[in-house]
């Protein structure tokens, strides 16, 4: 596979990782429940996501008929769905936090009957964006059938505070673990796509890297529209269940100009906020832009670029 030399790379630091015992949760760690730590002006600290400019555009709605660097991050079971090599690199910008963010996604579903994906990303805090570190993902697919496919994904996270107090603690959250998401895809007839997901599923008892499990329904037609809804229970940032839900549609106009608009509600903090993005893609290169604007009192926002170079784009 195209991907080869950098999955035996990425497992040799995850097994590393794990042979020196270095996966203990960090002391500062925020606990999940009530006691977690309060940032953001009094809101509970956000989740901290690995998104791609598809997943920004479109809110919380379209996991479901996710493909290419996007099945990467969050749903590695329609990574078979599609035969292409893509590689995709991004910057996010989180202005009112100060929170930057670039990478590179890298999805190969064009040989072999597994099929992987590798991302990885650099996190520069500031304000009351306050920690750094990285995340890097090993993601892997198969297809049980034409209708059917399972998928996995193996994160590590290692996020740092970037100033003390005066006693010595960090002054913000920190973590450093591995995790797993895992994901089914079932389509009962051509271009409806229904998943079952989990994320996070080995706990890491943070607000940053919740345990979430949920479910998500697309519609595509061709490769012209989509449409689709995601709901997610999240399992550990409250002493309570609370749920995300969302919407989204993806237009792509003379199959090169993809339109997209998007809605999240986050109910365990009472968050609407509503996504658009925009792009120009042809056969090899692409390049998109998404934002993301939260309504109500604090009103995060948040931007991300990506470009894209694709191979071997062929639909199975």
């Amino acid at each position: 596979m195209h991907l080869r030399p950098v999955l035996l790379a990425l497992v040799a630091e995850l097994a590393t990782v794990l042979a020196s015992g270095r996966v203990a949760a960090q002391a500062s760690e925020a606990p999940a429940g009530a006691d977690a730590v309060e940032l953001h002006r009094g809101e509970r600290p956000r989740a901290d996501e690995f998104e791609t400019a598809r997943m920004v555009g479109t809110g919380l709605g379209l996991r479901a008929g996710a493909f290419g660097t996007t099945a990467v991050l969050v749903n590695p079971a329609n990574l078979p769905l599609a035969r292409s090599y893509h590689v995709e690199g991004f910057v996010q910008y989180i202005p009112v936090e100060g929170g930057v963010s670039f990478g590179s996604v890298i999805a190969d579903s064009s040989t072999q009957r597994i099929r992987a994906g590798v991302a990885s990303r650099a996190i520069f805090g500031d304000g009351e964006h306050d920690y750094r570190g990285s995340d890097q993902r090993l993601a892997l697919g198969t297809a049980l059938s034409d209708a059917i496919g399972l998928g996995v994904s193996l994160r590590y996270m290692r996020f740092r505070a970037r100033d003390q107090t005066s006693d010595g603690f960090p002054s913000s959250l920190e973590l450093r673990r591995i995790t797993l998401d895992a994901a089914v895809r079932v389509s009962p007839f051509e271009g409806l796509h229904i998943a079952a997901l989990g994320y996070n599923l080995v706990r890491t008892k943070s607000v940053l890297a919740p345990t979430q499990i949920g479910g998500s329904v697309v519609y595509q037609l061709r490769s012209v529209l989509q449409v689709g809804g995601d709901f997610l229970v999240d399992l550990t940032t409250f002493d309570h269940t609370t749920v995300l839900y969302g919407g989204a549609v993806e237009w792509w106009i003379a199959e090169r100009y993809p339109l997209r608009a998007g809605y999240r509600r986050d109910e365990g903090r009472k968050i609407h906020a509503l996504s658009f993005g925009v792009g120009f893609v042809e056969q090899r290169y692409g390049i998109e832009l998404s934002l993301r604007q939260e309504l109500g009192p604090y009103r995060q926002s948040v931007i991300l670029v990506s470009a894209r170079y694709a191979l071997d784009v062929q639909q199975e």
